[in-house]
């Protein structure tokens, strides 16, 4: 136990006593939820063929990242930072009922015996929430294209064909040492 705030709290558990594995449940279960396309932020190389949403869309960050090199005009920007707006809105909403849900589905399944059919309603409802993520960012992605021109599109698939990157003079995060046994 450990004292905070003049109350007492075990370890490992949030605010109001509530496990913190919870929330870390939610931010697994939503991160497990979006789009293949977040591995193509990582860099711009090549989308697998078999991602299409990764193949055929854009993540913001690539196009942030090469804004110089497209040429935006004001209005794509515009229309393109109102894209992620929305998504970033729109999220904050079905965080807080993805998290409700994963509790209720934790609740059902904390039960000695588990009710089978209360179990399916309440994994069908996570799984509900965790489609309208993926609704989302599918939106979101779709308007950031259609905000660039064909030549612009064109050439973001060639610089994620080259695999180039605009900061790769710079140095990245240095990776973390490795001590003597091998534990990083």
């Amino acid at each position: 136990m450990e004292a905070i705030s003049g109350t007492t709290r075990r370890r490992g558990r949030g605010p109001c006593g509530r496990p913190a594995r919870r929330a870390l449940l939610a931010a697994a279960l939503l991160c497990a939820a979006l789009p293949g396309t977040l591995h193509a932020q990582e860099a711009p190389a090549a989308p697998p063929a078999d991602d299409p949403i990764a193949r055929w869309l854009y993540p913001p960050d690539l196009i942030m990242r090469f804004n110089r090199d497209l040429g935006l005009t004001p209005d794509q920007r515009e229309a393109i930072t109102g894209a992620i707006e929305e998504l970033q809105a729109s999220l904050v909403d079905i965080q807080w009922r993805l998290m409700e849900a994963s509790r209720a589905l934790e609740d059902v399944l904390r039960e000695p015996r588990v009710d089978e059919e209360a179990a399916q309603a309440a994994m069908a409802e996570v799984t509900g929430v965790e489609n309208e993520v993926k609704q989302a960012h599918l939106r979101a992605l779709v308007r950031i294209k259609n905000a660039l021109t064909e030549e612009q599109q064109a050439r973001l698939d060639d610089l994620r064909r080259r695999g180039r990157d605009r900061d790769d003079a710079a140095p990245g995060p240095a990776p973390l040492p490795t001590n003597e046994g091998g534990l990083r």
